[in-house]
C-alpha cells in the first residue's frame, strides 16, 4: 500500500500538499493525480514513464525532504523538497511553446538530480544547464548526465546569485523554493531583460508563487492552470 500511495502522490507528502495548496487546491490536485496514476500503471506510455530510471540507467526518482539537504547556505529555509519532474508533463509544456528550440538556452532552476535536463535533451536547445545549491544532488545529476551522455552543465550555486546569459531563454521551475528567493530571481531576470530585451519563457510547474512574474511589467502570462502550472513570456523582445 505504501508504494502505491507514493506513486499516487508523486512522492509528495499529503500534509505538505495541504499546507501549500489548501483544501480546495488539494482536491483539484487529487482529481488530476488519480487519472495520472491509472495512466502510469495501465498504459505502455505510463510504464515507460514509471520505469524512466530503469530504462536509462540513472537515479532521478525519490523524494529528498528539505531537512536531508544539509547546510546549503542562507536560503536553506526557503528550500522545497526534491521531487522529480514527470516526463509527460514537461514534454507537454515544452511542446506548447511552439519555438525554434535551437535558438534558446534551457535553464532548470533547482535542477535536483537532473531529470528535467535529461528530458530537455530530447529537444535541440542551443545549450542546457541546471542551477542547484545542494552539492549531493549536483553530484547525482552530473553522474546521470554522464551516463546518458547529455552535454548539459550543472552549476552548484544559490540560484538567487545566478546571472542569466544574454541568450533567448526557456527557464524551467519545478517549485524550487519559496516566495522570497523567487522574488530575487525574478528581479535578477528583470535586470537582465532591461539590459538585453529578448524572448524569455518561464515555465513554472507546481506554481505556488506566481506573484513575482504575474505582477512584473516584464512578463505576460500565456498559460495558467491553478495549482498546476503557469507559463510567462517576456513582454518586450528585441
Amino acid at each position: 500500500m505504501g508504494s502505491k500511495w507514493t506513486r499516487l502522490m508523486h512522492g509528495q507528502d499529503l500534509w505538505w500538499i495541504l499546507r501549500n495548496h489548501g483544501f480546495r487546491g488539494t482536491i483539484r490536485w487529487l482529481r488530476r493525480s488519480v487519472p495520472y496514476y491509472f495512466w502510469l500503471h495501465f498504459s505502455p506510455a505510463g510504464h515507460r514513464e514509471r520505469d524512466f530510471d530503469k530504462i536509462h540507467g540513472v537515479e532521478t526518482e525519490g523524494m529528498v525532504p528539505r531537512w536531508q539537504m544539509g547546510d546549503v547556505g542562507p536560503n536553506r529555509r526557503f528550500a522545497v523538497q526534491y521531487v522529480p519532474t514527470k516526463p509527460r508533463k514537461l514534454y507537454q509544456l515544452l511542446d506548447s511553446l511552439h519555438i525554434r528550440h535551437e535558438k534558446f538556452t534551457f535553464i532548470d532552476i533547482g535542477s535536483g538530480k537532473g531529470r528535467a535536463l535529461l528530458l530537455a535533451s530530447r529537444y535541440p536547445f542551443r545549450r542546457s544547464l541546471g542551477v542547484e545549491f545542494v552539492p549531493k544532488l549536483c553530484e547525482i545529476a552530473r553522474r546521470n548526465l554522464e551516463i546518458c551522455r547529455c552535454p548539459a552543465e550543472i552549476l552548484c550555486m544559490d540560484a538567487t546569485q545566478y546571472i542569466f546569459p544574454n541568450d533567448p531563454l526557456v527557464i524551467y521551475l519545478c517549485n524550487p523554493f519559496g516566495l522570497e528567493p523567487l522574488q530575487q530571481l525574478a528581479k535578477n531576470l528583470e535586470r537582465s531583460l532591461a539590459i538585453k530585451p529578448r524572448p524569455v519563457y518561464v515555465v513554472y510547474w507546481n506554481a505556488l508563487h506566481v506573484q513575482p512574474f504575474a505582477e512584473s511589467p516584464y512578463f505576460t502570462q500565456i498559460a495558467f492552470r491553478p495549482d498546476e502550472f503557469a507559463i510567462y513570456k517576456s513582454a518586450l523582445d528585441s
